[in-house]
């Protein structure tokens, strides 16, 4: 593969902290304004204000000085108070800028008296903790129920966006990003290069349909809001193996990070779903496929941070309901129960702190009760609190029956990106596998992990921890489970992605990944 250029530093996923959003049509200038002070005291003015468009964050989940020169700046130009008028330069230039501005992200007068503004400040720097509570990394046994298998063909340096086994189709997908362009790369399961496919913009998503390769672009790397990404399909040639012809299906979508394939209003054709994760603005939106490459755009929630949805039958209606994972300030997963006729209500089932920083979940009947539960992982660490956090890592939340859900199991992972359950060693219960993208001291060996399951009951969840010598190799951003050799045991496949510098980085991890960090590494599962 050809070798480009460094960048060194690339944000995917990162989440902005969204702390308020207050409209003023046509605002004098903001030396005209002046705001009259309550009789509040910092704390109360925490719950009115910082709780405004989301879930109030508890002063002791950051240490003091993240509070003070992370967080509360960029709550400040929430706020409409920009000390050093830094307003220009906090909104991009274009048709994003435009959206921004528009919905009034960054007001220009203040929306708070200054002097309560100070209040708020006050409370969090006397009141939060002087550095985060989080246990030290104990050494974990090594498993050897993987075989380390280093895919050869490498980028330099690997940037990977997405990864997927298709073993019905006898293929591999994945895409890898660089300055100059970007590749779809279509593998053999042997993991041998069938074709290379130069694509403009980074892909977050490809499915196979048929013979036909629908991808999602991002349109750029970056948090930003500029409707610059797209949903396109990729043709065999007539008699061919080979892809070649795009045809732009959606256009003009805000960052799309996650898209799914499905009939939504049971009119039997595809409509597709996307998560549009934008930055400041975006949207959870639905295309209805109205027939000849037509869509309509149905706006499910306008507001950015969409990461993954999933359809499925929650109240078992027989008609495809939504769950969706929404990060990017207001966090949570909402299920959107579907009314018949593309009509949808939402339901929030599950609320997060803005500081969290959730990145992923799944749906799994963890306790075998005939209901879907939430595995969720938050871990996403690239923004003004850049400190291992202790309330990273994987959740679990069951299923009452009644699309209610309740924290059952919380394993701790600084940094944790995914995380998947499977019966890896063939015992009959869900293993765990985990990989972190902020490993914790910006230590590899904490980037994959591998929980045996030593529950010994339904009613009980406990895992046993491993390592697994090798994967320290790389910085891994996705994580795929498929039995790709047929052999009835589910294989893991990792994708590297080292576009992002380190935060503290002490040691050289960032230039050591940068030089050796393979593409792919494959878990060659050895187990019953």
């Amino acid at each position: 593969m050809k070798k480009h250029s460094i960048i060194s530093a690339i944000l995917i996923f990162s989440g902005i902290l969204l702390l308020h959003n207050c409209k003023n049509e046509s605002p004098p200038k903001q030396a005209e304004i002046k705001l009259a002070a309550s009789d509040l005291s910092g704390a109360e003015l925490a719950k009115i204000h910082c709780a405004n468009c989301h879930k109030l964050p508890d002063l002791s989940e950051l240490d003091k000085l993240s509070w003070e020169k992370g967080v509360l700046p960029q709550m400040a130009y929430r706020f409409g108070i920009y000390p050093n008028d830094e307003r220009a330069t906090l909104i991009e230039t274009g048709v994003g800028g435009q959206l921004v501005e528009n919905a009034n992200i960054y007001p220009r007068q203040p929306t708070i008296a200054l002097e309560d503004f100070e209040k708020i400040k006050k409370y969090y720097a006397e009141n939060a903790p002087e550095k985060l509570t989080i246990a030290d990394s104990e050494k974990l046994p090594p498993t050897n129920l993987f075989k380390l298998v280093e895919v050869k063909d490498r980028f330099d340096p690997p940037m990977g966006t997405f990864i997927k086994s298709f073993p019905q189709k006898d293929r591999i997908i994945y895409s890898d990003a660089k300055a100059d362009y970007c590749s779809i790369e279509i593998l053999d399961l042997n993991f041998k290069l069938i074709q290379s496919l130069a694509v403009p913009k980074p892909v977050s998503e490809i499915h196979i349909v048929g013979d036909t390769l629908v991808a999602t672009s991002m349109g750029k790397f970056m948090p930003n809001d500029a409707p610059a990404g797209s949903v396109f399909k990729i043709f065999k040639q007539s008699g061919s193996e080979e892809y070649s012809g795009f045809f732009n299906e959606l256009k003009d979508l805000q960052r799309p990070v996650f898209t799914t394939i499905s009939d939504l209003n049971q009119d039997k054709k595809d409509d597709i779903l996307v998560c549009e994760y934008g930055n400041h603005t975006g949207g959870l939106n639905w295309y209805e496929n109205k027939g000849n490459r037509q869509y309509e755009r149905h706006v499910l929630l306008a507001q950015p941070g969409a990461t993954k949805a999933i359809v499925h039958d929650f109240n078992h209606d027989d008609l495809p309901d939504i769950i969706a994972l929404m990060a990017q300030g207001d966090e949570g997963i909402d299920i959107y129960f579907n009314l018949g006729n593309g009509q949808f209500t939402r339901q929030r089932v599950l609320r997060f702190s803005p500081l969290y920083g959730s990145v992923n979940f799944h749906l799994t009947d963890i306790n075998k009760d005939g209901y879907s539960d939430i595995i969720y992982i938050n871990g996403d660490n690239a923004d003004y609190s850049i400190v291992d956090k202790p309330y990273h890592g994987v959740r679990f939340f069951l299923n009452n029956g009644d699309n209610g859900f309740q924290e059952e199991y919380f394993y701790p992972i600084p940094g944790a990106y995914d995380a998947q359950l499977n019966d890896f060693d063939g015992d009959g219960d869900l293993d765990m596998a985990a990989i972190s993208f902020f490993p914790k001291n910006n230590n590899p060996e904490n980037g994959f992990v591998y929980l045996e399951n030593i529950s010994k009951s339904k009613s009980e969840i406990n895992f046993k921890a491993y390592s697994l010598p090798g994967t320290e190799k790389g910085r891994w951003i996705k994580m795929d489970v498929s039995d790709i050799n047929g052999d009835g045991k589910k294989d893991i496949t990792l994708l590297s992605f080292t576009g992002m510098e380190l935060a503290k980085d002490n040691n050289g991890q960032f230039e050591k990944w940068l030089k050796t960090s393979p593409s792919i590494l494959h878990l060659q599962n050895r187990g019953k």
